[in-house]
């Protein structure tokens, strides 16, 4: 273990419940955490490490920043940094440990549209029972096809679920493997428009990148089945909410679910037009936060730093070129 002081500090994050476990842990580290902006910019000056989100401003402070580690999946607000992104500090992420509950998520979301779930609820509040108004409405998840776009943790625990609805399986990976698991149909990005057009369930498990930012526009949901449903389960602003809203009101699309809006939270004075829509689900981007993630999280965050401690090789580096 090195001989010079660590110094971390944390951003305001429920991966961080308190500092006492921290200090247990790594007895020889000194501990900061920033609950405001300012506080942020004061301890990160002589901070070797970050974990959480930062901004430029207090990224522009710091003195001595060797390693961000994004206790999520997603490193968007690090790429917002170009100053962050041209230097030598490292960004990690934290991979996998949220793959299940977004997964399991998906198909909360799926289910709720298959079974007409939201309009069940709404039949038992109001104390009516009409088995013959769910006529023909039901879908079964058996036979169609479910479109991933993205197949990293998230996109393939999405399509090991997939597998057991006996569900079609194809996906875009920016490299897609050379044997993909048996009834997977895994393509390169240029195949993005064959993908919508075979889709019956279209799923967003990509990042937020400069490439795949506003990546689903008009002409693209344009391009989805009659009928179909779209899911978005990592970045809102990969999809033109406004083009989706249109698709939503006209009939084009029967339903569509977002655990992630463009601007969270929304302003409500003005929110995302998708808000207001009944076949619309969204939900507060509370998709992986069980008890058991945030104790992965914690712990992965813990194994990071005694690696980084002891000199060994950081999990889950980010390429900044590819802003994952």
């Amino acid at each position: 273990m090195t001989n010079k002081v660590i110094k971390v500090m944390i951003g305001v994050d429920s991966c961080i419940p308190s500092l006492q476990d921290w200090h247990q842990a790594f007895p020889g580290v000194v501990f900061s955490i920033g609950n405001t902006p300012d506080e942020q910019r004061k301890h990160i000056r002589d901070a070797d490490v970050c974990i959480g989100a930062i901004t430029r401003d207090t990224f522009l402070a710091a003195r001595q920043i060797k390693w961000v580690a994004s206790p999520w999946a997603g490193i968007d607000f690090a790429m917002a940094i170009p100053e962050l992104v041209n230097s030598n500090v490292i960004i990690t992420h934290t991979p996998d440990v949220h793959a299940s509950s977004m997964a399991d998520h998906v198909f909360a979301m799926m289910l709720s549209f298959a079974h007409c779930l939201p309009q069940v609820l709404d039949d038992q509040k109001n104390c009516r029972f009409d088995t013959q108004k769910y006529h023909n409405r039901i879908l079964e998840l058996a036979g169609s096809t479910i479109g991933i776009l993205g197949f990293g943790a998230v996109g393939r625990a999405v399509a090991r679920r997939a597998h057991g609805f006996d569900m079609k399986i194809c996906a875009i990976a920016r490299t897609p493997p050379t044997h993909p698991n048996q009834g997977q149909v895994i393509w390169a990005p240029d195949r993005l428009d064959d993908l919508l057009k075979i889709s019956d369930w279209f799923v967003i498990s990509s990042p937020l990148t400069g490439e795949t930012r506003g990546l689903i526009d008009k002409r693209r949901i344009a391009l989805l089945k009659p009928g179909a449903h779209l899911i978005v389960i990592s970045r809102g602003a990969i999809i033109d909410e406004e083009a989706l809203a249109h698709a939503l009101r006209s009939g084009q699309l029967a339903g569509a679910a977002t655990d992630a809006l463009t601007i969270e939270p929304p302003d409500p004075k003005n929110p995302s037009p998708l808000w207001n829509l009944d076949n619309c689900l969204i939900s507060p981007h509370s998709s992986s936060p069980t008890t058991k993630m945030f104790a992965a999280r914690r712990a992965f965050c813990k194994a990071n730093l005694r690696r980084y401690l002891n000199g060994k090789s950081l999990m889950g580096i980010c390429d900044k070129t590819l802003g994952y």
